[in-house]
């Protein structure tokens, strides 16, 4: 049975038909050639990196920022119950026609205000730092994306932060 040899960073290094030695890492699955170094039985083979596209590389940086910040806008409502996420859209449009008009009803903000015994401007006023900042994370995201699709040259897409 054929056995395949690795070194202690898991890099294939060769395979030997008999016992392999005590302590050895070792499969029976003969490994893929992908994009590490492979021995290919006399000298390790290196692949020379592909460079990508215009294209690829802001499809890749897109990825990178959606990811990025995606998190932080995950962050904003990691406690928050799946409920509440339900009512955000009425609570955003109470907030929205209340900034616009304080005297205008909100009858969803006024029950929720008068059940947790807080003034509603108050409740109002927490509602709208909550669609401030998921505003401000979303605005930051489609500047960034906007950026990347303005870009004519890789250099321009790798030179974007995520931040």
């Amino acid at each position: 049975m054929r056995n395949y040899l690795y070194d202690t960073n898991m890099l294939y290094i060769g395979f030997t038909d008999d016992d392999p030695m005590v302590g050895a890492t070792y499969t029976t699955v003969e490994p893929g050639r992908d994009d590490h170094a492979y021995w290919n039985g006399t000298s390790w083979d290196i692949p020379t990196p592909v460079a990508l596209t215009l294209e690829e590389e802001k499809i890749k940086r897109i990825q990178e920022v959606r990811e990025f910040w995606g998190e932080i806008i995950q962050s904003l409502i990691v406690d928050t119950a799946e409920f509440e996420l339900d009512t955000w859209a009425i609570q955003t449009a109470e907030w929205t026609r209340w900034i616009n008009d304080n005297t205008v009803a909100t009858p969803y903000a006024d029950r929720l205000a008068l059940i947790r015994g807080i003034n509603r401007v108050v409740l109002l006023g927490k509602i709208g730092v909550k669609v401030l900042d998921i505003a401000g994370a979303q605005g930051s995201l489609h500047k960034k994306e906007d950026d990347i699709n303005a870009a004519t040259t890789t250099a321009e897409v790798k030179a974007i932060s995520l931040m």
